[in-house]
């Protein structure tokens, strides 16, 4: 059995003699040998780490081992965070490719980039990062991107305003509280997530590195995320192996108080999205994952 530390915590993966893996960071029933692909998730800005387990286990039951980053961010500086982040991603795809290696090749495992909001816009940074991977010009074979902070509305850059107030300022969130792992957002954290995306965009030549099947999720009318910036993102770079899919809240929502208003950005499980739009994210992930 070889253990590794995976974000702080330990993790333990069997060797293929026993090929079952116990990590409290991936929850999963399928055995090493029978393993189709490895997801790296990362999850959203103050996202509560359980409410990735939704979409986890959608893609468990395709025989897919998933393994979710936890970030551990250090408030001193925005640069902390960002480094931390980073860091964080960067060990758990080492983690994700090392994994790999010991699902049997005749399995073709496959590698998925997964990414909620932050986590998106993460992934795509590590995917530009030059010299991760020597044999190709890309990192993933396959990702999935929900509602990915790449292009944000013109009216979230007001939060730099508050920037005199220093880095450890704090805005409160005005999410559902089940769906958020403290009361507000850091403004090192809100710097952070600016500079993720200006690296992206610095590197926007290097757009073929990630022009490989990708299944884009969101809502047309999210609060965050400019929906005909980022198809005018995807254009510019000719990303043509990105497929962008509109995903929209039952209406039955209104209806119910403590649901009524939900985030259009929160896009995560079924209690966000209503029965029908639950359904309509899970039957494209599925495709998707066992699409070719």
């Amino acid at each position: 059995m070889v253990v590794v530390l995976l974000f702080g915590c330990t993790t333990a993966v069997t060797n293929i003699n026993n090929p079952k893996i116990e990590n409290p960071d991936i929850i999963t029933t399928t055995a090493i040998n029978e393993a189709k692909a490895v997801a790296l998730f990362i999850p959203g800005l103050n996202l509560k780490f359980q409410k990735m387990d939704a979409i986890s286990k959608i893609l468990e039951d395709e025989k897919i081992i998933v393994i979710k980053v936890k970030f551990n961010s250090n408030l001193n500086s925005s640069d902390d965070v960002f480094n931390n982040w980073s860091r964080d991603v960067e060990q758990g795809y080492n983690t994700a490719r090392n994994l790999m290696a010991t699902i049997p090749s005749k399995n073709n495992p496959k590698l998925i980039l997964v990414g909620y909001s932050l986590g998106a816009a993460l992934g795509l940074e590590l995917g530009l990062r030059p010299g991760l991977n020597i044999k190709r010009n890309y990192i993933y074979d396959k990702m999935i991107l929900l509602a990915p902070a790449i292009t944000l509305q013109w009216y979230t850059s007001l939060i730099k305003i508050l920037y005199i107030f220093g880095d450890k300022m704090m805005i409160t969130s005005r999410n559902h509280p089940d769906y958020i792992e403290k009361s507000g957002t850091y403004i090192a954290e809100y710097k952070a997530l600016f500079r993720v995306i200006n690296e992206i965009e610095e590197m926007e030549q290097m757009g073929g590195a990630l022009n490989i099947p990708s299944l884009l999720l969101m809502d047309p009318d999210d609060e965050l995320i400019d929906y005909s910036k980022t198809k005018q993102f995807i254009e510019k770079r000719s990303l043509n192996k990105w497929k962008v899919v509109e995903v929209i809240k039952d209406k039955e929502l209104d209806r119910i108080a403590e649901r009524k208003n939900l985030p259009k950005h929160l896009i995560v499980d079924e209690f966000s999205m209503g029965t029908a739009g639950w359904k309509k994210i899970k039957d494209e992930l599925i495709s998707f994952v066992n699409r070719d």
